[in-house]
């Protein structure tokens, strides 16, 4: 017998998942069952930030972050772990003014080697 709170919890619960991104506006219940490590660290800001582009590698992402060199909505978020919610990904870029966002456009040299093998 489920009582009328634990279906507001239950309803809570899968609606901040979804939010999350971590489970389609369709999810289930059950579906939170089914989540990985892999499904929650791919929502972290750090994460985030390298699959958009905006840096190398992951551990480059993390130290624009705490750098203040990376921005949500034009504010600066230095929280490497922060979890990024649907529709806040196009929000992120670097924060106004930063050096960082002119040095990561420029287009980088070849090395002696790269050029070799053209």
């Amino acid at each position: 017998m489920e009582t009328e709170h634990a279906e507001v919890e239950k309803s809570q619960l899968l609606n901040h998942i979804i939010r999350l991104g971590m489970l389609k506006a369709d999810g289930k219940l059950e579906d939170i069952l089914d989540l990985t490590v892999e499904d929650v660290l791919r929502r972290r800001l750090e994460t985030v930030v390298h699959n958009l582009g905006l840096a190398n590698t992951a551990k480059q992402a993390r130290i624009f972050i705490v750098h203040g060199h990376i921005a949500m909505n034009g504010r600066k978020i230095n929280a490497p772990g922060y979890m990024v919610k649907t529709g806040e990904e196009q929000t992120i870029g670097f924060y106004p003014g930063s050096p960082m966002e002119k040095i990561m456009k420029e287009p980088t040299k070849p090395t002696a080697a790269e050029e070799k093998n053209d």
